[in-house]
């Protein structure tokens, strides 16, 4: 009399190799997410060093000099896009070029109205699943309002 030999099924190894398979799949999602995650970051990371050296770069300048402009770099094999947008403010705590304060009382009106100038810097970048950084501050002129009530 012969000895049977135990061995696998045809059906026991293919669902094995289905539950093999669904944790590889699943192990190389989780991997291609880590990478995903570490471009993001890193690509962040540059775009908010390259707004924080526009912003150094604007406070600089002559208050005069402080525009709007736009620039592409690369840094770190990734293309980004700056946008430096530049706007002149009528500080309201001084008196408005239209001569209303901040509760809209009549005062007289002030004789310089560029009080400050609001600085955004917005960087935004396609490659690496693209995204986008903005930093903003306010940029004032040193002894551009003098006098009693004014700054």
């Amino acid at each position: 009399m012969k000895k049977r030999q135990k061995a696998f099924t045809l059906i026991e190894v293919l669902v094995a190799t289905f539950l093999i398979s669904i944790v590889f799949i699943g192990i190389v999602g989780g991997f291609r997410l880590v990478i995903k995650v570490v471009a993001q970051s890193r690509a962040k990371m540059g775009a908010v060093y390259l707004a924080s050296q526009q912003i150094e770069e604007l406070r600089n300048l002559s208050f005069s000099d402080i525009q709007t402009s736009e620039s592409t770099t690369v840094l770190n094999g990734v293309s980004y896009n700056i946008q430096t947008l530049i706007e002149d403010f009528d500080d309201c705590a001084d008196g408005t070029i239209e001569g209303f304060d901040c509760d809209g009382a009549i005062v007289s009106p002030d004789t310089a109205p560029n009080d400050y100038k609001k600085a955004k810097v917005k960087i935004f970048w396609t490659d690496f699943f693209g995204g986008e950084t903005i930093l903003s501050t306010n940029i004032a002129s040193k002894g551009l309002e003098t006098g009693e009530g004014k700054g």
